[in-house]
């Protein structure tokens, strides 16, 4: 009996990651007047309730920053306000069950005198629904770069392929 074997590979593992969808933000608090307002940049900081401003949209970047689409990041203060950078952002930033969060937590704040947007918790707390362009709710992401604690989940797909010889590829004589 003779066999021949037309293809033989023992494995191949591939690895991809990528930023997460371009996602908006709203605000999300019953019975406030910041329930619904769309999240942008003024004055170089993040604001609720802007008054016919543009959305600010941006995506998560694979190392956790957040990237409007300009290419500018968001960027937390030692107060907690949240500016616009040029360069570097803060990380890390994620989607947990369609809140946006950072460092693992969905704790945000509207600074009442200004609107001014602030991680953590305070006075006018507001969770924050991360939305697609048609106005679904965005799908979770964990960096993978990111050094947050606890359980860490990438989106990521990993693929492992293994073929070996089969009877179908035998021959007889």
């Amino acid at each position: 009996m003779q066999f021949s074997t037309s293809f033989f590979a023992l494995a191949l593992a591939s690895l991809v990651v990528a930023d997460s969808e371009t996602i908006g933000l709203l605000t999300i608090r019953s019975g406030t007047q910041y329930h619904l307002s769309p999240i942008a940049a003024k004055d170089g900081k993040l604001v609720a309730g802007t008054d016919g401003i543009n959305y600010a949209e941006g995506a998560i970047t694979d190392a956790g920053e957040f990237k409007f689409t300009d290419g500018t990041f968001a960027k937390v203060n030692s107060d907690g306000s949240i500016s616009v950078s040029s360069s570097e952002g803060s990380k890390p930033f994620s989607i947990k069950s369609g809140y946006f969060a950072y460092k693992d937590s969905q704790a945000f704040n509207i600074d009442a005198s200004n609107r001014d947007l602030i991680a953590g918790n305070g006075a006018n707390p507001v969770a924050l629904r991360a939305t697609l362009k048609n106005g679904q709710e965005a799908s979770d992401f964990t960096p993978s770069g990111s050094s947050s604690s606890g359980s860490s989940s990438s989106n990521s797909t990993s693929c492992l392929l293994y073929t070996s010889p089969s009877p179908r590829d035998s021959t007889s004589s």
